[in-house]
């Protein structure tokens, strides 16, 4: 017997989402004079590298399937607001996140100049 696939559905994990460490603004950027990009954020959340691996998996996948096709096809920009932590812990969430998502690939961007590396 051959198991139905369907997709993730926000009522599948809304414990998950409801912990709030990854958030679609709904908002689109666009640089380039097109359809903008979906924007993702990883607001400051203590426990971010405390949240188990298939909860992550799950809210990125939930989030990176809500945009339309053309859309996400543009890629998704990633805001990671670690404020109150070191540049290591933004490299850990830039790392987590890129292994999370290996259809989708990270690109480098131009920190403003006060960003202390």
């Amino acid at each position: 017997m051959q198991q139905e696939i369907r997709p993730l559905l926000s009522v599948d994990i809304i414990e998950q989402l409801h912990r709030q460490f990854a958030l679609l603004s709904g908002m689109k950027q666009d640089f380039t004079g097109n359809d903008g990009a979906p924007i993702i954020i990883f607001p400051e959340y203590s426990g971010f590298s405390e949240v188990p691996e298939e909860d992550f998996l799950n809210v990125v996948t939930y989030l990176t399937s809500i945009p339309s096709l053309d859309a996400a096809s543009i890629g998704f920009i990633i805001i990671i607001d670690r404020r109150k932590d070191k540049w290591s812990s933004v490299k850990a969430s830039l790392s987590r996140i890129a292994v999370s998502s290996p259809k989708y690939t990270l690109q480098n961007t131009a920190l403003p100049e006060w960003v202390a590396c």
